[in-house]
Protein backbone atom coordinates (compact mmCIF):
# COMPACT_ATOMS: atom_id res chain seq x y z
CA UNK A 1 0.00 0.00 0.00
CA UNK A 2 3.01 2.56 0.74
CA UNK A 3 4.07 1.99 -2.77
CA UNK A 4 0.66 3.17 -3.97
CA UNK A 5 0.69 5.98 -1.63
CA UNK A 6 4.48 7.41 -2.63
CA UNK A 7 4.08 7.13 -6.41
CA UNK A 8 0.37 9.54 -5.74
CA UNK A 9 1.97 11.64 -4.14
CA UNK A 10 5.35 12.31 -5.39
CA UNK A 11 4.52 11.67 -9.11
CA UNK A 12 1.56 13.70 -10.21
CA UNK A 13 -0.99 10.87 -9.63
CA UNK A 14 0.71 8.53 -11.24
CA UNK A 15 1.99 10.61 -14.33
CA UNK A 16 5.56 10.96 -13.70
CA UNK A 17 8.62 8.22 -13.15
CA UNK A 18 10.96 7.07 -10.87
CA UNK A 19 15.05 6.71 -11.13
CA UNK A 20 17.09 4.46 -9.13
CA UNK A 21 20.37 5.42 -8.76
CA UNK A 22 23.75 3.30 -8.00
CA UNK A 23 24.94 5.50 -4.91
CA UNK A 24 28.78 3.51 -4.87
CA UNK A 25 28.65 5.29 -8.91
CA UNK A 26 28.17 8.93 -7.41
CA UNK A 27 30.48 8.54 -3.96
CA UNK A 28 32.89 11.11 -5.54
CA UNK A 29 30.67 13.70 -4.92
CA UNK A 30 30.30 15.68 -1.41
CA UNK A 31 26.44 14.51 -0.67
CA UNK A 32 25.74 14.18 2.89
CA UNK A 33 22.41 12.12 3.90
CA UNK A 34 19.97 12.55 6.70
CA UNK A 35 16.96 10.62 7.77
CA UNK A 36 14.20 12.40 8.19
CA UNK A 37 12.38 12.72 11.32
CA UNK A 38 8.80 12.70 11.97
CA UNK A 39 7.48 14.43 14.77
CA UNK A 40 4.11 15.88 15.28
CA UNK A 41 5.44 18.82 17.29
CA UNK A 42 6.13 21.64 15.64
CA UNK A 43 9.44 23.34 15.35
CA UNK A 44 9.72 27.09 16.36
CA UNK A 45 12.39 29.67 16.43
CA UNK A 46 12.14 33.30 18.05
CA UNK A 47 12.83 35.61 15.14
CA UNK A 48 14.79 37.96 17.20
CA UNK A 49 17.21 34.99 17.26
CA UNK A 50 17.54 35.12 13.17
CA UNK A 51 19.01 39.12 14.07
CA UNK A 52 20.63 38.85 17.69
CA UNK A 53 23.56 37.07 16.20
CA UNK A 54 22.61 33.71 17.69
CA UNK A 55 23.85 30.68 16.11
CA UNK A 56 20.46 29.27 14.55
CA UNK A 57 22.37 26.73 12.23
CA UNK A 58 21.05 23.74 14.41
CA UNK A 59 17.28 24.79 14.01
CA UNK A 60 17.52 25.13 10.43
CA UNK A 61 19.50 21.93 9.95
CA UNK A 62 16.51 20.43 12.04
CA UNK A 63 13.63 21.87 10.43
CA UNK A 64 15.16 20.63 6.92
CA UNK A 65 15.04 17.38 8.38
CA UNK A 66 11.67 17.20 10.01
CA UNK A 67 7.87 16.04 8.99
CA UNK A 68 4.63 14.92 10.78
CA UNK A 69 4.35 11.94 11.61
CA UNK A 70 2.15 10.90 9.53
CA UNK A 71 4.71 10.27 6.67
CA UNK A 72 6.66 7.91 8.29
CA UNK A 73 5.41 5.20 6.06
CA UNK A 74 8.23 6.46 3.76
CA UNK A 75 11.03 6.21 5.74
CA UNK A 76 12.66 8.84 3.72
CA UNK A 77 15.88 10.04 3.55
CA UNK A 78 17.19 13.55 2.50
CA UNK A 79 20.50 14.48 -0.04
CA UNK A 80 22.00 17.84 0.85
CA UNK A 81 25.46 19.34 -0.99
CA UNK A 82 26.66 22.17 -1.15
CA UNK A 83 25.68 24.90 -4.20
CA UNK A 84 28.95 24.64 -5.67
CA UNK A 85 27.92 21.16 -6.92
CA UNK A 86 24.51 21.89 -8.55
CA UNK A 87 23.37 23.04 -11.76
CA UNK A 88 21.01 25.67 -12.48
CA UNK A 89 19.03 25.17 -15.80
CA UNK A 90 16.08 27.05 -17.46
CA UNK A 91 13.26 25.00 -18.01
CA UNK A 92 9.64 25.99 -18.69
CA UNK A 93 10.31 29.81 -18.18
CA UNK A 94 11.28 28.29 -14.01
CA UNK A 95 14.73 28.30 -12.45
CA UNK A 96 15.62 24.27 -11.74
CA UNK A 97 18.42 23.51 -9.43
CA UNK A 98 19.80 20.05 -8.71
CA UNK A 99 22.97 17.75 -8.71
CA UNK A 100 24.26 16.71 -12.04
CA UNK A 101 24.76 12.55 -11.75
CA UNK A 102 26.05 10.91 -14.82
CA UNK A 103 23.62 8.18 -16.57
CA UNK A 104 25.78 5.78 -15.91
CA UNK A 105 24.45 5.86 -11.92
CA UNK A 106 20.94 4.97 -13.45
CA UNK A 107 20.19 1.79 -12.95
CA UNK A 108 16.60 1.78 -13.76
CA UNK A 109 13.46 3.80 -14.38
CA UNK A 110 9.92 3.29 -13.56
CA UNK A 111 7.10 4.96 -15.65
CA UNK A 112 4.00 5.76 -13.66
CA UNK A 113 0.71 4.59 -14.48
CA UNK A 114 -0.84 7.09 -16.51
CA UNK A 115 2.68 8.27 -17.69
CA UNK A 116 2.92 8.89 -21.64
CA UNK A 117 3.64 6.35 -23.41
CA UNK A 118 5.10 8.55 -25.98
CA UNK A 119 7.61 10.40 -24.00
CA UNK A 120 8.12 6.88 -22.60
CA UNK A 121 9.35 5.34 -25.91
CA UNK A 122 11.54 8.84 -26.50
CA UNK A 123 13.17 8.05 -23.38
CA UNK A 124 14.22 4.31 -23.97
CA UNK A 125 14.84 5.21 -27.34
CA UNK A 126 17.38 7.34 -26.00
CA UNK A 127 19.48 4.97 -24.12
CA UNK A 128 20.10 2.78 -27.33
CA UNK A 129 21.17 5.58 -28.92
CA UNK A 130 23.20 6.68 -26.17
CA UNK A 131 23.93 3.58 -25.72
CA UNK A 132 23.33 3.22 -21.98
CA UNK A 133 22.84 -0.48 -22.19
CA UNK A 134 22.67 -0.70 -18.04
CA UNK A 135 19.53 0.97 -17.59
CA UNK A 136 16.25 -1.39 -17.31
CA UNK A 137 13.02 -0.05 -17.76
CA UNK A 138 9.57 -0.57 -16.40
CA UNK A 139 5.89 0.28 -16.30
CA UNK A 140 3.42 0.35 -13.77
CA UNK A 141 0.26 -0.97 -13.18
CA UNK A 142 -2.34 -2.10 -11.32
CA UNK A 143 -3.03 -5.42 -9.84
CA UNK A 144 -6.09 -7.13 -10.09
CA UNK A 145 -5.20 -9.44 -7.39
CA UNK A 146 -4.70 -7.19 -4.84
CA UNK A 147 -4.29 -3.07 -3.51
CA UNK A 148 -0.86 -3.06 -5.06
CA UNK A 149 1.44 -2.06 -8.23
CA UNK A 150 2.92 -4.37 -10.46
CA UNK A 151 6.29 -3.74 -12.26
CA UNK A 152 6.74 -5.10 -16.02
CA UNK A 153 10.02 -5.34 -17.59
CA UNK A 154 10.23 -3.17 -20.89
Amino acid sequence: MEEILLWSHYTQNHKGFRIWINLSLIASLPITTCDVIYNDDLLSIDVNDLYSGKDVLPFLKEAMVTKAKCWNYEDEVRAFTSKEYCKLEEVGGKTLEYINISLESVTRIDFGIRFPIEERDKLIERRKVRGLSGIKFFQCGLSYDEYAIEYEEL
